[in-house]
């Protein structure tokens, strides 16, 4: 979706002006609609069911309903409309017969990238936790970003780490202690952003450094096949001055004269080299040395190779930057995490409970990775598809992504506003976990949602860790299981 004839291709967001959202409560939209609040324009914003990140919009000021209304675009200055929404939503419709602008997410992304100093973090898988830790840098560092993260945010950030009365502190502080709307607008110039390259978003962006997290076999029905998806990633990483990638995605250095390219990660061809000193099931203690640069101690308070690995990222890029060695231990060390990220939600009966956000195979194996580490005596292992186009491209993917788990419940597709596809189901993945060979897991196939608590707590027992998977409401199977008869307080 583009801008109405004649109208801008992007959002001007230096402009006071009375915006209107279409699909405000999802993730990326309630951020960005948190942001452009806090910037001074005059929000409003629709969605078709509540939810808590519309509520906390409508704490930060912004004017919300619950369903959808022609007549909410009346007097608006433009319409900001999420992928999510098709065109013929009725205030898409009558934003169009009224010839107001309308922009897709990406394009007034792009307006605000245009007016800072953009840091783009992608990838596909880790991107929210590295833009999170990335944030917290800074913010430890007093560089005051206006910041949007694509998840709820753990608890707060660094002690400090905004000086009282800044729009940080206003708009910052109230959506981590809701843990709703991982959103900032900071004083300084600087911006950094998850960018998403499920719909070609992070090819929009006129980021000042491009961050990768990893590139892998995801949203294959917009790519078409992996080599689309490097493809694009190589796009991304070449339209920034600076770019930030894993040792293990060096070709992406392919890049113009002038441009620069820094490679992290355990690999001694590494620019910045990660050396691991020590993991726990709650951390980790690791360090970055780089040619003609002091050695760089870090720690974090959050456990998995995949946590070290991002938090390299986002210290290697904050040190790139000229960031302190000082805030960078800071912000790290005092960084806790984004909702649904491995996620602890509490114990019952000496079981642990664990809930995350991972719906690829490279997102679930990590989880279930670090979960095996935790010294717990199983992991049970609850995952709800994503998607019926993500489904039926890599459901053979997930037969080795559940290795050390020792039970797997497989429910129905999450649907995500797409349609069903014949064929095409959760016993897809639950037939393929369980014919990855000897070290299979236990697998139950259970398609109706409703039937997934009772069937999850008969198989749970003390010392294990039940942990929910799927970027869908599989994370409520938690709060229904503790309120079963005889799971209760």
């Amino acid at each position: 979706m583009t801008a109405s004839a004649g109208g801008p291709e992007v959002l001007d967001v230096a402009t006071p002006a009375r915006l209107h959202v279409v699909g405000a409560g999802g993730t990326g939209m309630s951020t960005l609609t948190a942001v452009l609040a806090g910037l001074g324009h005059e929000m409003s914003g629709s969605d078709l069911v509540a939810s808590p990140a519309l509520a906390v919009l409508g704490e930060l000021g912004v004017q919300v309903r619950v369903g959808h209304d022609p007549r909410v675009v009346e007097g608006v200055d433009g319409v900001v409309v999420s992928s999510a929404v098709g065109a013929d939503n009725v205030e898409v419709e009558a934003a169009h017969a009224a010839s107001v602008p309308v922009w897709a997410r990406r394009q007034a992304l792009a307006g605000l990238f245009r007016s800072r100093r953009g840091i783009a973090v992608s990838g596909t898988h880790g991107k929210t936790t590295t833009t999170a830790m990335l944030v917290s840098v800074l913010l430890a560092a007093g560089w005051d970003p206006t910041f949007l993260v694509g998840g709820d945010l753990v608890r707060s950030w660094p002690a400090g780490w905004a000086t009282p009365g800044s729009r940080t502190a206003q708009v910052g502080d109230l959506a981590m202690l809701r843990r709703r709307v991982g959103a900032g607008v900071g004083r300084s110039p600087w911006l950094v952003a998850e960018a998403d390259e499920a719909d070609g978003t992070f090819l929009a962006l006129e980021a000042e450094v491009a961050v990768v997290t990893s590139v892998g076999a995801d949203h294959l029905d917009f790519f078409g096949d992996v080599a689309g998806v490097e493809a694009a990633f190589r796009r991304f990483a070449a339209r920034a001055p600076l770019a930030v990638v894993p040792a293990e995605a060096g070709w992406l250095a392919e890049r113009a004269a002038g441009q620069r390219t820094v490679t992290v990660g355990e690999d001694p061809s590494a620019h910045w080299r990660v050396t691991v000193h020590r993991r726990t099931p709650v951390g980790a203690r690791f360090g970055l040395t780089a040619p003609a640069r002091a050695p760089v101690d870090l720690e974090i308070l959050l456990p998995g190779a995949h946590n070290v690995a991002d938090a390299a990222l986002a210290g290697a890029t904050a040190l790139e930057l000229g960031v302190p060695v000082h805030a960078v231990a800071q912000g790290l060390e005092g960084f806790r995490g984004v909702a649904r990220r491995f996620e602890r939600r509490g114990s019952r009966r000496g079981v642990v409970f664990v809930d995350d956000y991972a719906h690829n195979p490279a997102k679930v194996a990590a989880a279930v990775a670090t979960a095996a580490e935790g010294g717990f005596t199983r992991v049970v292992a609850v995952f709800q598809p994503h998607r019926y186009s993500r489904t039926a491209t890599l459901h053979s993917a997930f037969a080795g992504a559940f290795v050390g788990a020792d039970v797997v419940v497989v429910t129905d597709v999450y649907a995500a506003g797409e349609r069903p596809r014949a064929g095409v189901t959760g016993e897809l993945v639950a037939d393929a976990i369980a014919g990855s060979g000897q070290a299979a897991p236990a697998v139950y196939y259970v398609p109706a949602r409703a039937d997934l608590p009772q069937v999850v707590a008969e198989l749970l027992r003390p010392g294990d860790c039940c942990l929910a998977l799927g970027a869908g409401d599989v994370g409520g199977v938690i709060e229904e299981i503790l309120a079963l008869p005889g799971w209760e307080a």
